[in-house]
């Protein structure tokens, strides 16, 4: 909620005088920043048409203006943000031009003073990427009065994003607003100051944003990918410009792009954790070309929570860590100690993810324990979290323990988040043999120091399948064959528990919901430890 000094800005900001403060010369564009990311010239079809898909949300509004359109939150910061520009410029040609020309002068009309929203430090990067890195074909070839009317504009956001840049939500927007300020100093003949400024914090910001092995903050994969394509957009107008690219740029690219080749399932996609998605194999393989890093993927990351293990064609990744405290763990889960599974280019084993457009209660369940492929003790999540995904407590770190011999991996891990409310604590050991087709596990519920209040209370220990698995139960319900794509065919095994079938949901594919199935195996608490042993082997092919 908004306190008296932040209306007060509001009301400032969205000044006449205010407004003035922001004109003060005439700034020229001396250099239109390479976008690093092409376009999609079906995309670009769609838009000739009016019809306008962002946020993973269809608006469908043919011979009208989008800046009247009510749409959700995510779907207007996707409209307001431009990116779709890239689209119109990979169509390219006069008809693109104009149409890009007529929607940013309606955008002018109709947003170009100063609005909460739509000014967003982040979200007003957003757009000054877009068009910074579009200039040369929004400008080429442009009607004088147009071209008046854009610099303008564009200069007037730049001035404002250099004042509150650095206010900007900590975290991944922040990056956002400074990078996108950095680009735009490359871009205006006025921006010398600016590119400094956004330098400057940039040094200040990474180091706390990227930790030691690479995992940005947020702990989230297709966040990680986002970061890594704005740093590595800067880096490259920095080196068009024949200017250094400071120490802890280069550093930053270097440590982000290893840890996204870990995040990487086997299809070359990004695992879900978080509520992220899966993102662009193509878009992925890019990034990381034109990062320049040649970082290989490391095995474990200690700092940011995450354990990879890999033998044969099996990838699995494991959430060892909670979200991060504060602002950085907004949108979190309590999804510990869960895992995903690929074979080859099969998805296996998932997380439901975060739908794109979700509300209150979706949100809620998305990211409630339940929604993992981890364990559920007492309906309860192993995190409390508010509503904004923040934690509401903070857990003891993790226990660890990790070792690989001859291609096999073993790990042992432990966490606390049941500890405060029925004094145990859950243990999950997997190994993964040398030719990845053998994975076992072990989830165990263990009192801690006598003080254990779990007897009589059930369990869940759920496996989330990709909607493209098929599960059926077979013998006395005490199996599962699971059928991938592929053609491949694994058996899941369990003891401890009784094996049962339920519906499931994915979201981690574009964020629009797809129907699943999740292996829960079941039971209640004994007294003392409880254990449930469980193995998922591949079938021989005949």
């Amino acid at each position: 909620m908004a306190g008296p000094i932040d209306r007060l800005r509001e009301l400032w900001f969205g000044s006449r005088l205010y407004a003035a403060t922001l004109g003060g010369g005439q700034a020229t564009a001396r250099h239109a920043p390479d976008d690093p990311w092409p376009g999609e010239t079906e995309d670009a079809n769609a838009i000739f048409q009016g019809r306008y898909l962002f946020g993973g949300e269809p608006l469908l509004k043919p011979n009208q203006s989008p800046w009247g359109i009510a749409a959700s939150p995510d779907a207007l910061a996707a409209l307001h943000g431009f990116d779709w520009l890239r689209h119109l410029a990979q169509a390219g040609g006069p008809t693109a031009q104009r149409l890009a020309r007529s929607l940013i002068e309606g955008w002018i009309e109709s947003c170009g003073r100063w609005q909460a929203e739509t000014w967003r430090a982040d979200l007003l990067g957003r757009r000054l990427f877009s068009w910074s890195t579009q200039s040369a074909f929004l400008l080429a070839g442009a009607e004088a009065a147009f071209i008046a009317r854009f610099l303008a504009s564009w200069s007037e956001q730049a001035r404002h994003l250099e004042r509150v840049a650095e206010e900007a939500a900590d975290g991944a927007p922040r990056l956002t607003a400074l990078a996108a300020l950095g680009l735009s100093g490359l871009a205006l003949s006025d921006g010398d100051a600016r590119l400094e400024r956004a330098l400057a914090a940039l040094a200040r910001e990474l180091p706390r944003q990227v930790l030691a092995d690479g995992c940005h903050v947020e702990r989230r994969p297709s966040t990680q990918l986002g970061v890594l394509r704005e740093l590595v957009a800067l880096k490259r107008g920095l080196i068009g410009m024949e200017r250094a690219v400071p120490a802890a740029l280069g550093e930053a690219i270097d440590r982000l792009a290893p840890m996204l080749r870990f995040f990487r399932m086997g299809d070359g996609a990004l695992a879900g954790f978080h509520g992220g998605q899966e993102s662009s194999r193509d878009l992925i393989d890019l990034t990381l070309a034109k990062s320049d890093a040649k970082g290989k993927a490391p095995d474990s990351a200690p700092e940011g929570g995450f354990e990879r293990l890999a033998a044969g064609r099996s990838t699995i990744v494991v959430d060892t860590g909670w979200p991060a405290a504060g602002a950085w763990g907004r949108a979190g889960h309590a999804g510990c100690l869960a895992f995903e599974m690929s074979h080859g280019r099969d998805r296996m084993i998932v997380n439901c993810g975060m739908a794109a457009e979700a509300g209150p209660a979706w949100k809620r369940a998305l990211r409630s324990t339940a929604a993992h492929s981890t364990l559920v003790l007492d309906e309860h999540d192993s995190l409390e979290l508010t509503e904004d995904g923040v934690p509401a407590r903070q857990p003891p770190r993790p226990r660890i323990e990790r070792k690989q011999a001859d291609g096999a991996v073993w790990l042992d891990a432990a966490h606390e988040g049941y500890r405060a409310r029925l004094g145990v604590v859950h243990q999950r050991r997997l190994f993964l043999d040398t030719a990845g087709e053998d994975l076992r596990g072990e989830d165990s519920i263990l009192p801690e120091g006598g003080t254990g209040r779990a007897q009589g209370k059930g369990f869940a220990l759920r496996f989330h399948l990709h909607p493209k698995v098929q599960a059926s139960l077979i013998g006395e319900g005490d199996h599962a064959l699971l059928k991938l794509p592929g053609g491949s065919g694994w058996i899941f095994r369990a003891a401890g528990g009784s094996i049962g079938l339920e519906e499931s949901v994915y979201f981690a594919d574009g964020g629009q919901r797809r129907r699943a199935e999740q292996l829960v195996v079941s039971g209640q608490c004994g007294e003392g430890a409880t254990s449930v042993k469980w193995r998922l082997s591949a079938i021989a092919p005949p």
